[in-house]
């Protein structure tokens, strides 16, 4: 953990001294390799740490603990953005990022259970682990909920700045009841997920899951709606969105590790690869689509709202230009 630790704080200081993209999108690989590690790295000390009736629980602290940046990052990153420039929002994470390399380093103890294997490196073996259907699932599952996620963090702050204006502080403000509500929603979600484990075993953790998978869906249906119509309306739906976002997903990386209890690491290693996938994807291709998407669906809405934002612009010119017409055309 130390090491993807420091490959963290040594990406965020080289991306804070790029000079063209090009660079800094490289640099933001580096970053994204250590950050990755060390989510797939978390969940396997949990696993380690907690018992089956209660590694839900522990999932849904150590999800938890990533929505708090999710609550902090985007305030703090706009604050510091406005007040200092892009680059001092990447040296700030180099910063915090050595300080936890210096308490991984001192005080994080050795989390793998006495008498546990040491296979060595291979980095195609996690992959086999997904002809189990548990595997599987969970990956495809975990796929959807983080797509979800960053479609709704790619065009929020969008609708926010090009539509309503926003500054970037009231922007990262925007994000308080959905970072809230997500840390809310990670410490239902794990108890809920040992709560069935307990009453029925394995397949209780996904109970949970299941029914929120449809409460997200409507929410996103929601909030597509609402991105152009209400800023307000986009709040109340990003709040319930972050609560189920992080609801399903302690029962959900729960149930695949209780499948293969003795590879931790390897199974999480495919939920995170579904969820950078997801990300990746997302991200890459949902702005072609939204143009040839209806209105009314879940991805439509920054495109809409960038079409009904320059039509009005359009209108206000027309409009103008009629005004200056008729002026001149009053004119001795």
């Amino acid at each position: 953990l130390g090491v993807v630790v420091g490959v963290v704080v040594v990406g965020s200081v080289l991306c804070g001294l790029a000079n063209d993209v090009y660079y800094l999108i490289g640099m933001r690989v580096v970053q994204a390799f250590g950050l990755s590690s060390s989510g797939v790295i978390g969940i396997a000390s949990v696993a380690d740490v907690f018992p089956p009736a209660e590694r839900g629980t522990g999932t849904g602290w150590l999800s938890a603990s990533a929505y708090i940046g999710l609550i902090l990052g985007p305030l703090i990153g706009g604050i510091v953005s406005e007040l200092l420039g892009w680059r001092a929002v990447f040296f700030s994470a180099g910063g915090i990022g050595a300080i936890m390399f210096v308490v991984v380093i001192i005080w994080l103890p050795e989390t793998m259970r006495p008498g546990g294997k040491k296979r060595p490196i291979n980095p195609v073996r996690p992959l086999m682990l997904l002809k189990h259907p548990a595997i599987l699932v969970a990956a495809i599952h975990t796929g959807f909920v983080t797509g979800s996620m960053y479609l709704l963090l790619f065009v929020f702050p969008l609708q926010l700045t090009e539509l309503f204006e926003f500054s970037a502080i009231k922007t990262g403000l925007a994000f308080l009841p959905f970072g809230l509500c997500a840390l809310a929603g990670a410490q239902v979600g794990g108890p809920t997920a040992d709560r069935g484990y307990r009453w029925i075993g394995t397949g209780g953790r996904v109970i949970g899951p299941i029914f929120a998978s449809f409460g997200l869906a409507v929410f996103l249906m929601a909030f597509g709606w609402m991105a152009v119509r209400s800023a307000w309306g986009m709040l109340g739906c990003t709040a319930f969105i972050g609560f189920l976002l992080t609801f399903v997903r302690p029962g959900t990386s729960a149930f695949a590790i209780d499948a293969f209890p003795e590879e931790p690491g390897s199974v999480s290693a495919n939920i995170f690869c579904a969820m950078a996938s997801s990300s990746f994807l997302t991200v890459s291709f949902m702005p072609p689509l939204m143009k040839v998407t209806s209105p009314f669906g879940t991805v439509p809405f920054f495109i809409t709202t960038h079409n009904t934002h320059n039509t009005h612009n359009t209108h206000n010119t027309h409009n103008t230009h009629n005004t200056h017409n008729t002026h001149n055309t009053h004119a001795p």
